[in-house]
């Protein structure tokens, strides 16, 4: 088994679960596997059972009917343990997703385990521009699906403290995005991504530690301090959002320099 990519990894310290399921996948169809690599939350070293997923990006020679088949049984089993799928694309997909899931991308680049084959990310273009367009989006639309989600617990404290927990991945994800935009090389760790963008943009940093550390057990939250958390969590949404905003003057640079 080959380990390469930007953090160095010995196969025997990677997740049973995932080294079951690469060899399964090998053993299937491994000529067509080009690579795999793992990214997110594990690669960060921030993997926590309750809350977090194992990310892995699968790139094959071909993607085919015939070949999608080849890869189903273990990846039935794989998703059965509650895992989500992984990601499939050919090499010349990958290019061309590169400019439409820039935010993915770039985030994948800063952190990820070569767990087979050659590094498919080390050289993939990636164009800052699109990832500016992308976060802009992806802030907005999901700071409206908070919302919905939201008046849908009908304000019950349990029900409104999940939803904090489990949107925070996808904004910490952003916020990472954001620091790149005003060009910052995030963090590895949640936290310290939280701390280095509350110097650029004010917001309630706060509540986002809470609710870290909550996602992560290290916390219990009250029940009545939980809709006052959600109104700050809202907030310091909205600031960030207004704070990247063209014609706020926030000094956004090019990613990379």
């Amino acid at each position: 088994m080959n380990q390469q990519g930007r953090e160095s990894v010995a196969w025997d310290t990677v997740a049973r679960p995932v080294r079951d399921y690469v060899n399964e996948l090998l053993a299937a169809d491994g000529k067509n596997i080009q690579a795999v690599v793992l990214y997110g939350s594990a690669a960060r070293g921030e993997h926590h059972p309750r809350h977090s997923d194992y990310n892995l990006l699968l790139v094959l020679h071909r993607v085919t009917l015939p070949d999608l088949l080849a890869l189903a049984k273990p990846t039935k089993v794989w998703m059965k343990h509650g895992n989500r799928p992984p990601v499939l694309w050919t090499s010349a997909d990958l290019r061309a997703a590169a400019d439409v899931f820039s935010i993915e991308f770039f985030d994948m680049r800063a952190h990820y385990q070569v767990l087979h084959g050659e590094d498919p990310l080390k050289n993939l273009p990636l164009n800052p521009q699109h990832l500016q367009y992308q976060c802009e989006s992806e802030l907005h639309g999901k700071r409206l699906k908070l919302l919905l989600e939201y008046m849908a617990t009908e304000g019950q404290p349990a029900l409104v403290l999940s939803l904090m927990a489990r949107s925070l991945s996808t904004f910490l994800l952003l916020f990472r995005s954001v620091l790149r935009l005003l060009g910052e090389d995030p963090p590895g760790q949640s936290a310290a991504v939280i701390d280095r963008l509350g110097e650029h943009v004010p917001f309630n940093r706060q509540v986002f530690h809470e609710v870290l550390k909550f996602r992560q057990g290290r916390q219990a939250l009250k029940g009545e301090t939980v809709q006052n958390m959600m109104e700050q969590y809202l907030a310091g949404v909205a600031h960030i959002i207004a704070a990247i905003q063209h014609d706020k003057g926030v000094g956004l640079k090019e990613v990379g320099q």
